[in-house]
């Protein structure tokens, strides 16, 4: 796209306001570089609605703000570095370079909005992961629709597309032998979807370039890559080409005010006025200012954070500001001249404290720099290795952690909780056999659960800093879970009649609850699910990436009612013991009718019958060839599913062979509807108990909860310590370090 005002012209009048066409803005932020970032801005953070509404402004004529940039000139000298924008924010940020000819200008304000008419302007190529498509089907009715929609690698299929939307969109595709839609690591993959909320989208770069209503028919603005049979459909269309020669004239014509700000003769001065100036659209948190700050002071900060960021191995199960107060917290434990040795929250306040103005910088920031900077004779510091070892601690691996969560449950551990965990390693980093062991992995595991299942949200803010600082202090020791646990307990965390229960007693509580016509839960949380079922979880997302899905909605795995919810409803004849055995779905949502299922296998089955699902039939048989169920011999013994027996199926639903008959007669084939007799309401209640004892006892039993538990709970710290597997060898520094945090 060739810009019609050439860069070197703008404010050519001496003037510090200048208009441009979003083309031209286009063009400048591009691949060459001439508007780049000044170091200490942030990343993209603009979600889809933001573009979307930004887009649809302009097309309406709406303002939306002026930038503001800054020259480079009198910055050359301060040795400050650049980056080019991204694409959008599931792209990757582009490294630091040093300022050259080429750049021309610094985004002081405005980078977000300059992403966004970036986008619009972009042709796509395979691996781009994102894409700008306005639909041109309500041209006549513009007013009562959405005009722009997103597709990138988080929502391919556009923001707000339904699941039944999306299957149906998927089983058309796959039909034509696309099975790249399934895989959000595909390069194709936006080659291939559209935005399923929009009647005739097309690619608003296309729309910019190629279309003008004479020479071009916005037929030729049909991706050929869609299915046939859509394509035949749209073109069918009935569209409104005045409309759209006045939306191609308003978007090739809208221009942004542009400010410059010329008299900045420092890095200082700079961040003061980034600081003042950037104050529209989506505000800096405290933890970014704090991040922008380092950056403006450190401008390798960036790329370091950023490798650890992109890093498999790392997993990004922390986002950069994560990963940045991880390292502030850790740079604070190792210097006793910091006051109180943690850094909970980052703020400005504690980066003017701890970092200081560029003149004053000194040992805070050096120690950050030894965090994050290479080591000797090694492409990545010694942060990015403790943070690789900490996901190896609690990933599960068949070999060499058994007892570990698979990747998809890692992300529902929080931040902080990771922050306590490379504390520890950090302060033990040089005793391999310790943080490598089994006891080391076990303790982790335990605490990672545990804070999961009943620290409750009003309380984690102070359990973390609590945990963070036993952690800091335990040198020579495995993982202190059972000195947390215990400081839990005499602090006040657990809550005063929480009960550490066993598997026994948890079991017996449930029945005296369903005796009592109470309330049959105490836990009911997913991650029981994840640890039974982590082998298959293991194996079936094992290329996992959090930052590829947008919510809960769009995750590649299901959680799946084994009684689908709709037996429940609309039900035929009921026992009077049918309301009270399941009060407002308790029952049905609770853990024990649950399992972690592939998302488009699914959505093939989740309103079937326990059969249909396969987990009622002979332990080493499936589904006879000629049988009805054919969809599911399909699905089911295609990898990287591997499952060709019933008993396979079951033991992927961590569902218990033993208790086959009872959930035949709680599922009532045939009739499931009926819930007249109260011998089926009896079994389901059976049924869905016992499987969450059944969960709850292998964390239990797995994780030695028991041992763990009478540690954390023992009144005296002297009695019985050798009897203790959790202490083993090591009671005298048990003893030194639980002496410290009393």
């Amino acid at each position: 796209m060739k810009s019609r005002i050439p860069i070197m012209e703008w404010f050519s009048s001496n003037s510090n306001i200048d208009k441009v066409t979003i083309s031209d803005l286009a063009v400048a932020i591009g691949e060459h570089g001439l508007v780049q970032l000044p170091s200490f801005q942030r990343d993209a953070v603009w979600n889809e609605q933001q573009i979307e509404l930004l887009w649809d402004s302009m097309l309406r004529g709406y303002p939306v703000g002026s930038l503001i940039f800054s020259g480079t000139a009198n910055f050359s000298r301060l040795n400050l570095t650049t980056r080019t924008l991204q694409n959008t924010s599931v792209t990757k940020a582009g490294e630091m370079r040093p300022i050259d000819s080429s750049t021309k200008y610094l985004i002081i304000d405005g980078q977000q909005r300059a992403i966004a008419v970036r986008l619009g302007h972009m042709a796509w190529v395979s691996g781009d992961k994102a894409r700008l498509w306005i639909d041109i089907g309500t041209a006549a009715e513009a007013g009562a629709h959405r005009l722009f929609h997103v597709c990138n690698i988080k929502s391919p299929w556009g923001r707000e597309a339904t699941n039944y939307q999306i299957s149906q969109a998927q089983l058309e595709l796959a039909q034509g032998g696309s099975e790249e839609i399934f895989d959000r690591h595909n390069e194709k993959l936006l080659s291939l979807t559209w935005p399923l909320k929009a009647q005739c989208p097309v690619p608003v770069a296309d729309f910019l370039t190629l279309y003008d209503g004479q020479k071009h028919n916005w037929h030729d603005l049909i991706p050929p890559e869609w299915p046939q049979e859509r394509i035949s459909q749209i073109m069918q269309l009935p569209i409104d080409r005045k409309a759209l020669s006045e939306w191609h004239k308003r978007l090739s014509h809208f221009e942004i005010p542009i400010h410059l700000v010329r008299e900045i003769t420092s890095v200082e001065e700079l961040g003061e006025a980034f600081e003042r100036l950037n104050n529209q659209g989506t505000r800096m948190s405290q933890a970014e200012l704090f991040f922008s700050g380092l950056k403006m002071h450190w401008p390798a900060a960036h790329d370091l954070v950023w490798q650890i960021y992109s890093d498999p191995a790392t997993g990004r199960f922390l986002e950069p500001i994560d990963i940045v107060h991880a390292v502030v917290r850790l740079a604070a434990a190792s210097d006793k001249q910091v006051q109180g040795d943690d850094v909970p929250e980052l703020t400005l306040k504690d980066f003017k404290r701890l970092i200081g103005p560029s003149e004053a910088t000194g040992s805070f920031l050096a120690k950050i720099k030894a965090y994050l900077a290479h080591e000797p004779q090694s492409e990545i510091g010694r942060f990015h290795a403790i943070l690789r070892h900490a996901k190896a601690m609690l990933q599960y691996h068949p070999v060499e952690n058994p007892r570990g969560l698979p990747l998809p449950a890692l992300s529902l551990l929080s931040p902080k909780f990771w922050h306590t965990v490379v504390v520890w390693l950090d302060h033990n980093y040089e005793d391999k056999a310790l943080i490598s062991s089994d006891i080391s992995k076990r303790n982790v595991l335990q605490q990672a659960i545990f804070d999961r299942l009943f620290v409750i949200s009003t309380r984690k803010h102070r359990a973390n800093t609590l945990a963070f600082g036993i952690a800091a202090k335990a040198i020579g020791i495995p993982f202190p879970s059972g000195l947390i646990l215990r400081k839990y307990f005499a602090t006040g965390i657990m809550a005063s009649d929480f009960v550490f229960q066993t598997a026994a007693t948890y079991a017996a509580s449930l029945a005296k609850a369903c005796d009592a016509k109470g309330d049959l839960f105490t836990i009911n949380d997913i991650i029981l699910l994840f640890w039974a079922q982590r082998e298959s979880l293991h194996n079936w997302f094992q290329d996992y990436d959090p930052t590829l899905y947008f919510g809960s909605d769009d995750l590649p795995y299901d959680v799946d009612h084994l009684i689908a919810g709709s037996k429940f409803q609309h039900v035929r004849h009921r026992h009077p013991d049918f309301d009270w055995a399941f009060p407002h779905n308790q029952l049905h949502n609770s853990t024990g009718n649950l399992r972690i299922w592939p998302k488009h296998l699914n959505r093939a089955d989740q309103d079937a019958n326990l059969e249909y699902k396969g987990l009622l039939g002979e332990r080493d048989e499936f589904f006879p060839e000629d049988d009805k169920y054919q969809a599911q011999i399909a699905y089911l013994k295609a990898k990287p599913f591997m499952l060709d027996t019933f008993g396979a199926i079951r033991a992927a639903s961590a569902f218990a062979e033993e208790d086959v008959d009872l959930w035949r007669e709680a599922a009532a084939m045939g009739d499931e509807r009926n819930w007249i007799k109260k011998d089926r309401i009896g079994a389901v209640v059976k049924a869905i108990t016992r499987r969450s004892v059944y969960l709850y006892e292998q964390i239990y039993r797995e994780l030695e909860w028991e041992s763990w538990g009478k540690f954390a709970l023992k009144q005296t710290w002297f009695v019985d310590l050798s009897d203790s597997p959790i202490i083993g060898e090591t009671d005298s520094k048990l003893m030194e370090i639980y002496v410290r945090i009393s």
